[in-house]
């Protein structure tokens, strides 16, 4: 495995980490490291495998969001293993994430915030925009400057989660840093579940030479884990939300955002990335070609021209998902023109 961090021997400490994914802590050369285990799941289809590519994701997003701008928490890709078997090593690939917790901070979810403002009746896994906003106006813990700040990184994120095709952005999955009093952003984490984690390279290929297949990771699915009404009804895809003008925070962001996705950083990243087969490889940089063309540069062809898709708009207000048969009835009219 060269290239890669050996943390096989080094310092196992104990810290409490979030998620469901197996993480352990770390110290190895005066750095603390919080390792990402893959996760194993049964398969659900042909084309999805039961070894989940998130180690992979973690660090390829982590590192495009980098290249694009967005302050992350720093990843190296690394192998973990124990001694068994007679003496020897099973050594497994893991993402090392950097503690980024100064000295005396602790890591508080968004989550957290929001079962202090709600009650539990009030609030799940994925809440609404609405409530996300309300507590950042709350002053006990956050000041104007650090509610625009939090806004803005919000949905900064968000533009990249459309890129990399997040299908799970929830309150659990950004926060906070706080020492007494003292209270500020954390650095963006948790890309593990970007870049289609679960599909097999058997199924790559009758993905990728499918402009329909393609389409669907791209239009149908992943949508936001976020519900945009009081109502929670409707799935939303990324590009609804985002050509619709829905949100003016969200627009500001796209405007900001969308100029600095270069390709050529993110097919650096992915060449530079080790362990990824050839067809592996090939798709990732087809995927996010795809998304990029095909979500972020035509939803912001709308937005800089104040302008916006106005049967997304529609979609959204009725509540209406960007459905399979939505997609195919507009390839057969023509209307949707694939651009890798």
């Amino acid at each position: 495995m060269d290239g890669l961090i050996d943390f096989s021997h080094a310092k196992r400490i104990f810290r409490a980490f979030g998620g469901s994914d197996q993480k352990i802590a770390v110290a190895l050369d005066g750095k603390v490291y919080m390792l990402k285990f893959a996760q194993f799941h049964a398969k659900r289809t042909d084309m999805s495998t039961s070894y989940v590519n998130s180690v992979l994701s973690e660090y390829i997003c982590s590192h495009i969001a980098e290249k694009i701008g967005l302050p992350v928490h720093k990843t190296v890709l690394g192998y973990y293993g124990k001694e068994a078997n007679g003496g020897s090593e099973s050594k497994v690939v893991v993402v090392g994430c950097e503690d980024f917790r100064g000295e005396g901070e602790t890591n508080a979810e968004f989550s957290e915030f929001l079962r202090a403002e709600f009650r539990t009746d009030e609030i799940g896994r994925v809440v609404t925009l609405e409530q996300i906003y309300q507590v950042l106006k709350n002053r006990d813990y956050f000041s104007r400057e650090l509610e625009k700040e939090s806004i803005e990184r919000f949905w900064d994120t968000f533009i990249v989660d459309a890129l990399v095709g997040n299908f799970d952005r929830h309150s659990g999955n950004w926060g906070y840093l706080y020492h007494g009093d003292s209270i500020r952003l954390a650095p963006v984490y948790d890309f593990g579940s970007c870049l289609l984690p679960q599909l097999a390279d058997e199924g790559i290929s009758s993905i990728a030479e499918s402009d329909y297949e393609m389409l669907r990771r791209c239009y149908v699915f992943p949508s936001l884990v976020l519900y945009i009404t009081k109502k929670k009804t409707g799935k939303v895809g990324y590009y609804d939300f985002l050509a619709s003008g829905y949100d003016g925070n969200c627009s500001e962001a796209l405007l900001r955002i969308a100029p600095e996705i270069r390709e050529s950083d993110i097919d650096s990243v992915i060449d530079e990335t080790p362990l990824l087969t050839s067809a592996r490889r090939a798709f990732y940089k087809k995927y996010l070609r795809l998304r990029k063309h095909m979500i972020i540069d035509k939803a912001y062809g709308f937005i800089v021209m104040n302008q916006c898709d106005a049967e997304a708009r529609e979609r959204l207000a009725e509540g209406v998902s960007f459905s399979d048969a939505l997609l195919k009835k507009m390839m057969q009219e023509g209307k949707v023109k694939v651009v890798y």
